[in-house]
């Protein structure tokens, strides 16, 4: 087992004691209510985002607006989020003070010390199964804001609802032959993580067949939906459901398969050797909060405290908040890839 892996266990082994504890240091509205003017004291907040902007804009002017605190926002990649962190500790000139990033990428930062415990959060108690379950389990150090899903996608064009795939299963049908295009299995991303939960679901077998079904493979998920519109082909997966408003008109309809959506999420923590802890406190703790996970729901994210969008057409909500199948973890993903390897390359 990885060392990942092993940490992992750890965290899911100690669940009931990090609810216990949790618990038993909860704060009084007092004390919170120190934490939140200490934050106004600080003055504002540095947040390094390694996730896609639109999706915290809002939720970053809502902060500004609940508590009067400037928000200063730097996103670039995952790693170069990871990078730049590392940089700031080993010179000891900390310059963060929340870290935002992927499941996988923002455990290794925990792992390596970047991130450190903020100390109970009064919207933590909020969070749903599976969002307080292995592996977001940690709340301690990180926390589950706005989980990315992904679904099956067809051109309404060439696919009339009666053949539309039902489950993804359904992809080995012969009909689909040489009429599906995925994101690139070898590649980090979606179709990666994806295909490796389907390798652990359906088996060995189940993929080669996906493969022998004559996949075009994409790098990049906006030119897939191009060709999905234009007719080049008749199914693209796996397709994020958040996408949608960025389609509207087009002949693309998402699709929830029977197992459900297969996911992954951002997390958010207060980095090591914050200069404004309060503030970062604050902040982790009001990505949690009605008004944000609202928000997330309006954008088509899963809320991990079960808010459900005000703003969503009916016929979308089925899509956006329907049923998730699992989430690929970094150890998981690590067995995986060489055997992906054998098959895709």
């Amino acid at each position: 087992m990885s060392k990942l892996g092993k940490i992992l266990g750890m965290w899911a082994g100690a669940l009931a004691l990090t609810l216990i504890g949790t618990a038993a240091h909860a704060q009084s509205a007092a004390e919170w209510d120190q934490v939140v003017a200490a934050a106004k004291k600080e003055g504002k907040v540095v947040v390094y985002s390694g996730a896609a902007p639109n999706s915290f804009k809002r939720a970053v002017e809502l902060f500004e607006k609940a508590y009067g605190i400037p928000v200063e926002i730097l996103i670039g990649r995952g790693a170069e989020i990871r990078e730049r962190v590392r940089t700031e500790r080993s010179f000891n000139r900390n310059i963060g003070d929340v870290l935002i990033n992927g499941l996988s990428t923002a455990i290794g930062q925990t792992m390596a010390g970047d991130v450190q415990d903020h100390g109970p959060l009064p919207n933590v108690a909020k969070l749903i199964s599976p969002f307080m379950d292995p592996p977001f389990n940690h709340t301690d150090k990180i926390v589950p804001t706005n989980p990315t899903s992904w679904a099956i996608a067809v051109n309404t064009n060439l696919v009339k609802p009666a053949d539309e795939p039902k489950s993804w299963q359904d992809l080995l049908d012969p009909k689909w032959k040489g009429k599906i295009i995925y994101d690139n299995p070898l590649s980090n991303g979606g179709g990666q993580a994806s295909m490796a939960i389907f390798l652990e679901k359906f088996g060995r077998e189940w993929v080669e067949k996906f493969k022998a079904q004559q996949v075009t493979f994409s790098d990049q998920y906006t030119i897939a939906h191009q060709r999905l519109a234009r007719g080049e082909f008749a199914i693209y997966a796996p397709f994020i459901v958040s996408e949608t408003f960025n389609l509207k008109g087009l002949p693309i309809k998402g699709i929830v398969p029977t197992e459900g959506k297969t996911y992954s999420s951002q997390m958010v923590g207060m980095l090591t050797g914050a200069p404004h802890p309060n503030a970062a406190k604050l902040f982790v703790n009001y990505m949690l909060g009605d008004e944000v996970q609202t928000n997330f729901a309006d954008l088509g994210y899963t809320s991990v405290t079960g808010k459900v969008s005000t703003t969503l057409p009916e016929e979308l909500k089925p899509l956006m908040h329907g049923k998730l199948f699992d989430i690929m973890t970094e150890d998981r993903l690590q067995k995986a890839i060489p055997i992906l390897e054998q098959i895709f390359k």
